[in-house]
């Protein structure tokens, strides 16, 4: 019965539409106690409305010229609005079941909103204008949202110059999502499934892309955009999953997926060209990337429980990678530009790859075109590599349990090259100045070696 009374309601909406010369308005009610307010200022506006159900009230106020309204509530206490101001902009709503809220605000021209709530309680805010701020009005924008379930909260604010687009989905309890697009042209696509679920996002500057996908319970997701051509894709799929991004320039690439509970992950950018991957599977993972500057790039890869990867980024032209497998490893990259601008930050490369679990590793950089490799696989292994200069080369790696191999170099042109096969193996370099070698192997149990090198 429902699907044929929407039918008709179609056709006629599109009927009246094609015929519409002045103001029209098509209201139905079945049932008790429904309230419906019609007031239209302008010309060839349209108004359908369709009650069926008790105690539900839907206001519709529409002025200037061409606007669309069509609405049709089913249920018991289910409460819209709808108000468009200005040329050509389109609201449709659909509520089904009972004591769910809706908004729609529309000012400017070409504007489209379609929103559908299916459930119990839900709430929806639509608002395709901002009208504290210049220009009050805004063109071109469309939403698309839908809600089933309890509970559920949407907020979309589209405003600036326009042409946005921002397509909303929630299904499942007590959901929350913010969406807020601000200066022309962004796309926002939000999906979330579950309970307890929360995406806060926001986007200014133009042509941004937004992509937040959660399934599961209690995921938390925020996002905060401003600039060009950014590209933001996050997916979390569990339980007590957290991801949280600042970005700011032009052109940033931003992948983060967890699987599994309790993972989190946190990204700022600040510059043009970075580009960060994240990806996290377990349990209790922690990943977290900085950047400042100019064409970054960075990659952590995490698998397990526990493990935790941090990488930090001044500069231009920075790459760091980190993966690790296996569970409470911590790795963390550190590449940064020297204060002296004799001292540039360019080309530094950095990664540390580690394989089971409780190893510590960390690579700090300091200069242009360092290069650093860390690598460990076993138990309890720890490295700390520093390099402050330019042009130096560190390779740790250590196969076992329990070594400790720590490396300095300060200058131009070191290299130094280290290897730890065993257990409880020790070693400590320095190089200092420019142009020293170190190349060492351990394999057994309890070794040490100690270098100091410099002019």
């Amino acid at each position: 019965m429902k699907k044929l009374v929407l039918s008709a309601a179609v056709a006629f909406l599109a009927t009246a539409s094609a015929m519409a010369q002045d103001n029209r308005d098509y209201s139905a009610q079945m049932g008790n106690d429904n309230t419906a307010t019609t007031i239209q200022d302008g010309d060839s506006n349209v108004n359908f409305l369709l009650q069926s159900g008790d105690d539900n009230t839907f206001t519709v106020t529409q002025t200037e010229e061409g606007n669309v309204s069509g609405a049709i509530q089913f249920g018991n206490e289910n409460i819209g609005m709808t108000t468009q101001e200005g040329i050509e902009n389109t609201s449709t709503m659909l509520q089904t079941g009972d004591s769910n809220e809706a908004t729609v605000d529309q000012w400017g021209a070409n504007n489209i909103s379609n929103l559908s709530q299916d459930g119990t309680g839900n709430e929806a805010t639509i608002t395709q204008a901002r009208r504290d701020a210049s220009p009050s009005s805004s063109n071109s924008n469309t939403s698309n949202a839908t809600q089933s379930g309890t509970n559920n909260e949407l907020i979309v604010s589209q405003y600036g110059v326009g042409n946005h687009n921002a397509e909303t989905s929630q299904s499942g309890d007590d959901n929350f999502a913010r969406v807020r697009q601000g200066g022309n042209g962004h796309n926002a696509l939000i999906s979330q499934s579950g309970s307890d679920n929360d995406v806060y996002s926001q986007q200014s500057g133009s042509l941004n892309q937004l992509t937040i996908g959660q399934d599961g319970n209690n995921n938390f997701s925020t996002e905060f955009t401003y600039g060009t051509e950014n590209i933001v894709n996050i997916t979390q799929t569990g339980n007590n999953n957290t991801s949280e991004g600042y970005r700011m320039g032009d052109n940033n690439r931003t992948f983060v997926t967890q699987t599994l509970n309790n993972n989190k992950a946190d990204v700022d950018q600040l510059g043009d060209l970075n580009s960060v991957t994240i990806d996290q599977y377990g349990y209790s993972n922690d990943a977290g990337v900085d950047q400042t500057g100019d064409a970054h790039v960075a990659t952590i890869g995490q698998i397990g429980i526990g493990n935790n990867a941090g990488i930090a980024q001044t500069g231009n032209n920075h790459t760091a990678e980190i993966n690790q497998i296996g569970s409470d490893n911590n790795a963390t990259i550190e590449q940064r530009g020297h204060v002296s601008s004799l001292m540039n930050s360019v080309n530094n490369t950095g990664t540390i790859s580690q394989f089971g679990n409780a190893n510590d590793a960390l690579l700090l950089q300091v200069g242009g075109n360092n290069s650093g490799s860390l690598a460990q696989l076993g138990n309890s292994n720890t490295i700390d590599a520093f390099q402050n200069g330019n042009f130096n080369t560190a390779s740790a790696n250590q196969i076992g349990s329990q070594n400790r191999l720590d490396l300095v170099q300060t200058g131009a042109w070191n290299t130094a090259t280290n290897t730890q096969i065993g257990s409880e193996n020790i070693a400590d370099i320095y190089q200092a100045s420019s142009g020293h070698f170190h190349f060492g192997v351990q394999v057994g149990t309890g070794n040490e070696i100690s270098v100091t090198q410099s002019n």
